[in-house]
């Protein structure tokens, strides 16, 4: 956030639920801290967005779908 280098240490986890199709699961998401603005944050696994419980490929099927759909009326 405040664009220093090398300032990043980890700051312990939070959990978060993921749906990625039936099922919920929680999982352990690392935080880190800024040394120097002291601003925590956390990146992501990749098979997650940002404010969303259900995963980038459950996502991205249910758009393919929905799009396929609406190909399909004249």
């Amino acid at each position: 956030m405040c664009h220093a280098r090398g300032t990043l240490k980890k700051h312990g986890f939070y959990e978060r639920y993921v749906i990625p199709f039936q099922e919920e699961l929680l999982i352990s998401i690392r935080r880190f801290k800024c040394s120097c603005c002291k601003r925590t944050t956390s990146i992501l696994p990749s098979f997650l967005l940002p404010h969303y419980q259900h995963t980038v490929s459950f996502v991205l099927g249910c758009l393919q779908e929905t799009f396929s759909r609406v190909n399909d009326f004249p």
